[in-house]
């Protein structure tokens, strides 16, 4: 049987080795979890990831690694420690958020895949792009009839497609598709 709590005397012998503040996670609840979030999406080439923001303890996004999910990223900061835990750039996700031109750049240089959430991010594009990166682009289906058609009823309203693609240093979208590398 799993033992979940630590006794006192415990918790004090860890913080004598470790000392405060002490942070003590379970390594066997962590692994089911993130298997039961991976088991709940089966799709092919769709992955689930691991928002980093919740916890960038390193240790922690290599067993988020370990068990397959990808990382979900909001900062260069946050990249930085997803490519640490071992993350390939192929498997982060970069959310953008009133994000800088630098921040867009850095995240082309490390190849990883940009999620623009703004037609004035992808105006201001080119003039960040040295090479063609891949971008995720969402639309809004409650701005596109076409797609409104083909959801349900209840969906159509805040419904929301998201697909990658490559952009251009011109500016330009090609290579409709997730996870194309050439």
């Amino acid at each position: 049987m799993q033992k979940l709590f630590l006794t006192e005397k415990e918790i004090r012998g860890l913080l004598e080795k470790f000392g405060s503040p002490l942070y003590v996670y379970d390594e066997q609840i962590l692994r089911k979890c993130c298997r039961e979030m991976r088991s709940i999406l089966d799709v092919p080439n769709a992955h689930v990831s691991y928002s980093v923001k919740a916890n960038t303890n390193l240790r922690v996004l290599q067993i988020a690694h370990e068990e397959q999910l990808y990382a979900d990223t909001m900062s260069p900061g946050e990249v930085f420690m997803a490519l640490k835990a071992g993350y390939k750039p192929h498997e982060i996700l970069y959310v953008c958020n009133n994000v800088s031109g630098e921040e867009m750049k850095y995240c082309a240089d490390q190849d990883i895949l940009i999620s623009i959430d703004s037609v004035s991010q992808m105006e201001r594009w080119p003039e960040h792009a040295q090479a063609p990166v891949r971008v995720c682009v969402s639309i809004r289906s409650s701005e596109t009839a076409t797609m409104k058609r083909s959801l349900p009823q209840g969906k159509r309203q805040n419904s929301v497609l998201s697909f990658a693609l490559w952009m251009r240093s011109d500016g330009l979208l090609t290579r409709p598709g997730f996870g194309s590398s050439d």
